[in-house]
């Protein structure tokens, strides 16, 4: 799934991240592959993955904790962050991302 990267404002006019994709994908095919599953997202992300292939599939987001403890740590140091953040529901999941934006 992509949904993380980024790229620095003054870059964004040089679409940095369609030559990573276009990278990717090269790849893939040469290694074999014959689909790259980019996940969902936001309606910017998505039109950005459309601009890849207008192909779309079904996915599903996972809900389980692998590292409780960690899971834990990181869901209380966001807790205790005062930092600036968008509107979020209690159910938010992963605690730790709520109010980001992301």
């Amino acid at each position: 799934d992509y949904m993380l990267g980024g790229s620095e404002t003054a870059a964004l006019p040089r679409h940095p991240n369609h030559l990573l994709f276009v990278e990717a994908l090269f790849w893939a095919r040469a290694a074999g592959f014959r689909q790259l599953h980019l996940g969902g997202g936001r309606p910017s992300l998505l039109y950005f993955k459309r601009g890849l292939s207008h192909r779309t599939l079904d996915y599903h987001l996972g809900r389980h904790v692998f590292l409780p403890e960690v899971y834990a740590d990181l869901s209380a140091r966001r807790d205790a962050w005062s930092g600036p953040e968008k509107p979020w529901t209690p159910d938010y999941f992963p605690r730790y991302r709520r109010g980001l934006g992301w």
